[in-house]
């Protein structure tokens, strides 16, 4: 299934399933009868019919599409207690909106940026640029984390549990929106 269709969006769009079969529904008892009376206005009116039904009965649903792909909710819960020079970093993924959200840039651990959205960066990447020190080439994200002289928040997919829970050492965890977790590693004293 689409890495998208997770059980959070389904129990977020559930309630709103029925209102978008009805302005489905409506949509195509319009379009048929335009067809069978070859009615250019009902034509039209199949072509109308939808957009308004879906904003109608369907409003909330453009609001929780929102909620589903803003860092929001990941901002609003990550831990209350990192120290104020806290840096973040995301090993191979970028929540987009997060920098925003945290008023602060964010360190990309990345193979070929494509993480990020910006096609100018992308392209940068490709034709040999220099990289922004923001963004760390993946096979050399081991080496600097390993050098920190100040706490890193960790963040990444689910799927890379296993490398995170191995820097977590012990600590914990956070889950977080959006098939995210995150771990605090402190500063290394040398």
């Amino acid at each position: 299934h689409p890495k998208w269709l997770t059980a959070t969006v389904l129990e977020r769009f559930m309630p709103i399933l029925p209102g978008f079969i009805l302005s489905l529904g409506l949509t195509a008892c319009v379009s048929l009868g335009a067809w069978l009376l070859r009615s250019p206005r009902l034509a039209m009116a199949g072509f109308l019919v939808f957009p308004l039904l879906f904003l109608t009965l369907n409003f909330e649903s453009v609001s929780r599409h929102a909620g589903i792909k803003s860092a929001r909710p990941i901002f609003e819960q990550l831990p209350s207690t990192l120290p104020v020079d806290t840096e973040f970093a995301c090993l191979a993924c970028m929540p987009h909106g997060l920098p925003f959200y945290l008023g602060r840039e964010l360190t990309v651990f990345t193979e070929d940026g494509r993480e990020l959205t910006s096609n100018y960066v992308l392209f940068s990447i490709k034709t040999g640029k220099p990289w922004s020190e923001r963004l760390v080439p993946l096979d050399r994200y081991p080496g600097y984390l390993a050098e920190r002289r100040h706490p890193i928040f960790l963040m990444a997919r689910t799927e890379r549990m296993k490398e995170v829970t191995a820097w977590a050492s012990g600590r914990e965890i956070v889950l977080l929106p959006g098939d995210y977790i995150g771990v605090l590693l402190e500063r290394r004293e040398r």
